[in-house]
């Protein structure tokens, strides 16, 4: 696993790559590292890039993927730019150099701060709703600029993904917090996966991984996506489900009769969305499954968990309540 030493050092070397791409001098810019991750499966940094009387830039560097993933990315990003190209308070930040060999790419910085950011300096839930809804409007326009397609739901990835997940806790090579309750949502989620095939479901446009991480909020209220995953066709639902199931296990109301929050920012985002598959079948089962996701990052021992952890586990133990009494 690489260090965080040897990340910012790849990144610096994936700018004197690109620098010149966009005639700039990588001495003329100065590094600074904004966030880097570094878990199982993944490594990656973002940095912004300075210099004095221009405006910042932002490069990403994603060592840990493969040069087609990341092409697949940068591909992603490029129509995205071109499908908001002319939307008004929405947008994607332009992107200026990318190399999917060195696996990097140079975009424009969008004023602002992350919808998850956003969130956390809100004052009170009616200001979280209305960031919620600044989201659902992005997604909304991305799954209506480009094809929309209506097909049956047809679950086969996700009942294998799933059912992965589920062999490999039942078999104790996922540990995971209150095992006997994941494997519960787990086989909740694959009978419910049985139940929706078929169903009408919905291909557009979609980002990919759609996280409140990956959505910019300008001071003005303006939103912009970033780091797009995917060029494929994909449902609307699986962008929805990443934001709500963000939103309801770390923002949730800690009590009252909807003790997840679900209802209202369900209610937000869809309306601000628009879709008209909006209600149709898939929601659910694409938000079951990323609860089932988000599950598998919580550590096992409670003294490993830091306060975004304690905070995300108690939502993840509210929703997983909900979908044992809805089903």
């Amino acid at each position: 696993m690489l260090r965080h030493s040897e990340l910012e050092a790849g990144a610096r070397a994936a700018w004197r790559c690109l620098a010149p791409r966009l005639g700039e001098a990588p001495e003329a810019r100065e590094v600074s590292v904004l966030r880097a991750r570094v878990s199982r499966g993944q490594a990656r940094i973002v940095c912004v890039l300075r210099r004095s009387g221009q405006a910042d830039l932002i490069l990403k560097h994603a060592p840990g993927e493969t040069p087609a993933r990341f092409a697949g990315q940068v591909d992603a990003h490029a129509r995205a730019e071109r499908l908001f190209a002319a939307a008004q308070g929405l947008g994607v930040p332009t992107l200026h150099a990318a190399d999917p060999e060195v696996r990097a790419m140079v975009m424009a910085r969008v004023p602002g701060m992350t919808a998850h950011d956003a969130m956390l300096l809100a004052p009170d839930g009616s200001e979280r709703l209305e960031i919620l809804r600044a989201c659902g409007r992005w997604a909304g326009h991305l799954h209506r600029a480009g094809d929309v397609r209506f097909t049956p739901l047809r679950p086969a990835g996700m009942l294998r993904k799933v059912g992965r997940w589920r062999d490999a806790v039942a078999d104790g090579s996922l540990p995971v917090p209150a095992p006997a309750k994941f494997l519960d949502l787990a086989d909740r989620t694959l009978r419910r996966a049985e139940d929706d095939r078929g169903r009408k479901s919905t291909l557009t446009v979609a980002h990919g991984d759609l996280s409140l991480r990956n959505l910019m909020i300008g001071p003005d209220g303006q939103a912009s996506g970033i780091d797009f995953g995917t060029t494929e066709m994909r449902a609307p639902s699986r962008d929805l489900a990443r934001l709500l199931i963000g939103h309801a296990t770390f923002f949730g109301p800690a009590g009252g009769e909807d003790a997840d929050g679900l209802v209202p920012a369900r209610a937000a985002l869809l309306d601000a969305h628009g879709g008209r598959w909006r209600d149709r079948a898939g929601l659910d089962l694409a938000m079951m499954a990323d609860l089932l996701l988000i599950w598998q990052s919580i550590p096992v021992a409670p003294w490993r968990r830091g306060l975004v952890h304690h905070r995300r586990w108690r939502g993840i133990r509210r929703m997983a309540a909900r979908f044992r009494a809805a089903s």
